[in-house]
């Protein structure tokens, strides 16, 4: 009888053509795992983290952890086909410089992956003397910025993290408001006595906060110089239209339009038009003896 004695037919495997698995519909690791591993911006435990997830996903972890065995129904094409995506998303999160040093035509998934787990963990007491130097010079001045500043902060202490090397919280506060700026004086002073000390984060906002204000008072400072200096300039009579009156003034006493009106009219300003006739009295006088010519 054909497929057998018992009848049953002989099992078929699975062609790689006909074949389907979730991971097959995966070519581009970067929708998954968003950070790309570099040796000069050392992120591994996150991006391993991410990794091994994005792997278990998609039932392909078996091909970076030994511990997770190979399913015993997978046909031999197929597994070689997805040790090729998992070694692509390899390739597609990594730096060029890193991916310079890990690629091999005939690496397999897990040789990849543990190499670039050596290349990370290796050293480790070097780069964590690196890193101790780079964490105690940085400064303010060097970034442009205070968030910049705060972020190369914790970038370093994450990076120290994944080493087994965490920096305490209370000494990454300290170190913040140690290497300001003189401007912010005044308020590293206030975050280095509250106890017990803020975190990492509300020192961050509390110094901006602090930046923020004093540029909205210097705003406003400059708004108040220039609307004193336009009252200034507005209130300052003009040196040219002066002795256009006090000629006017002196005008009407000495043409004594022949009105005895216009002596008293000068009494009542004499303060405006002193010019006019050299005093109040003398203008008076001029005023009734042109009066008294006309008659």
């Amino acid at each position: 009888m054909a497929g057998g004695d018992d009848g049953i037919p002989p099992p078929t495997h699975t062609t790689i053509v006909n074949a389907y698995h979730l991971a097959l519909n995966v070519t581009n690791g970067k929708a998954f795992i968003p950070l790309i591993l570099d040796v000069d911006n050392v992120q591994y435990a996150p991006w391993a983290t991410l990794f091994r997830n994005t792997a278990k996903v998609y039932i392909v972890l078996d091909h970076i952890d030994p511990k997770v065995k190979k399913p015993s129904d997978m046909d031999d094409d197929l597994w070689d086909r997805l040790d090729a995506i998992v070694l692509q998303w390899l390739y597609d999160t990594i730096s060029k410089d890193l991916l310079l040093k890990v690629l091999d035509d005939n690496a397999t998934a897990f040789e990849t992956w543990n190499l670039i787990r050596k290349i990370f963990q290796d050293n480790k007491g070097t780069r964590v003397v690196l890193l101790e130097n780079q964490f105690g010079n940085v400064r303010l001045e060097n970034y442009p910025s205070l968030d910049d500043y705060c972020q190369a902060l914790k970038n370093i202490t994450d990076k120290r993290a994944t080493m087994g090397h965490p920096v305490s919280e209370e000494r990454l506060v300290l170190q913040l408001v140690g290497k300001l700026d003189a401007e912010y004086r005044t308020i590293a002073t206030i975050i280095r006595q509250t106890n017990p000390l803020p975190s990492f984060e509300e020192a961050c906002s509390t110094l901006d906060l602090d930046m923020m204000g004093r540029l909205t008072e210097d705003d406003g400072s400059e708004n108040t110089s220039t609307t004193l200096l336009v009252a200034s300039n507005t209130a300052q009579p003009s040196t040219h239209s002066q002795p256009s009156l006090t000629h006017g003034g002196g005008g009407v006493g000495r043409g004594g339009s022949g009105k005895a009106g216009g002596g008293k009219h000068h009494k009542g300003n004499n303060k405006n038009y002193s010019r006019g006739g050299g005093s109040g009295s003398n203008n008076n006088s001029g005023g009734n003896g042109q009066g008294k010519g006309q008659q």
